[in-house]
């Protein structure tokens, strides 16, 4: 089985789907967040699609108490699952860019794509792939912890800001991954830790 958290802050109550990132829109498996935000999958490893995607909306952030407006996603692939010893599949602010890169893709998404996507949030937010799977509030990462608090502060300011009820967190998520992507594509760095 897969397993992991949903983390802004940990976020419970928040409704998830398991699908194959080539039909987000046909639930394979679906499930609840508990009250520390960890979920777990029933599917059997072998009937998850070759390139999966854990996608999630709504919620709590246990710590602030406030409801999750944005959509949380994480893809990976069967293979990696099968590989692995324990699946853990943690979904986050950052993982969810990497999900929006990699279905910007025209055609059938595959594998190579997914690396591809991942390489241009890794790239772009000078992390290692290893940053983008971890708990990074268990681990204490405060770098990670950083980029995804200066995300959720940038889409919850816009938002607020523009009185457009059309443009939403997730619609800025776009705009945002939009902007990842050409800076990928001129080889440069987002640095989050430098305040200037």
């Amino acid at each position: 089985t897969v397993n992991g958290s949903l983390i802004d802050g940990y976020i419970s109550g928040a409704t998830g789907g398991l699908y194959d990132v080539n039909d987000l829109n046909t639930a394979i498996e679906t499930f609840v967040t508990d009250s520390l935000g960890k979920y777990q999958l029933f599917t059997p490893l072998a009937e998850v699609p070759d390139v999966y995607t854990i996608k999630f909306s709504g919620g709590t952030d246990i710590a602030t108490g406030q409801t999750v407006n944005t959509e949380l996603t994480s893809t990976s692939t069967k293979e990696k699952a099968l590989t692995s010893e324990e699946v853990t599949l943690n979904v986050t602010p950052i993982t969810s860019l990497v999900t929006k890169v990699l279905t910007k893709s025209t055609g059938t998404i595959d594998a190579t794509a997914l690396e591809s996507s991942i390489a241009v949030i890794t790239n772009v937010f000078n992390i290692t792939e290893d940053d983008l799977e971890k708990d990074f509030i268990e681990e204490g990462n405060a770098n990670v912890t950083k980029i995804v608090t200066q995300l959720e502060t940038t889409t919850k300011s816009l938002s607020a800001a523009i009185d457009d009820s059309n443009i939403t967190e997730d619609v800025i998520l776009d705009s945002i991954v939009n902007q990842i992507v050409e800076t990928s594509n001129n080889n440069e760095v987002v640095d989050f830790s430098n305040s200037t």
